[in-house]
């Protein structure tokens, strides 16, 4: 698990504009291609999260992974 701290999740949430399910303007797809980038299906069981929303699926990737992985991803967002 990725040590994020809830200031830290609620920053993140708010710039990546995940308050209505979405993640930035991200479709399945493209969503799904950015983080195959990394080596990560996005859409994996383990990281499915309540709904099943892409935000949804972005909480659970920060809750299963590691720091690095996790803020190398986070990085990669921002730019």
């Amino acid at each position: 698990m990725a040590n994020l701290s809830i200031t830290e999740m609620q920053i993140l949430e708010k710039l990546f504009q995940m308050g209505s399910g979405y993640v930035l303007n991200f479709s399945d797809r493209t969503m799904g291609d950015f983080f195959s980038s990394f080596g990560i299906n996005i859409y994996d069981e383990k990281y499915k999260y309540r709904s099943g929303s892409k935000a949804n699926y972005l909480r659970g990737f920060w809750q299963q992974e590691e720091d690095v992985l996790v803020w190398e991803s986070i990085l990669n967002l921002v730019e």
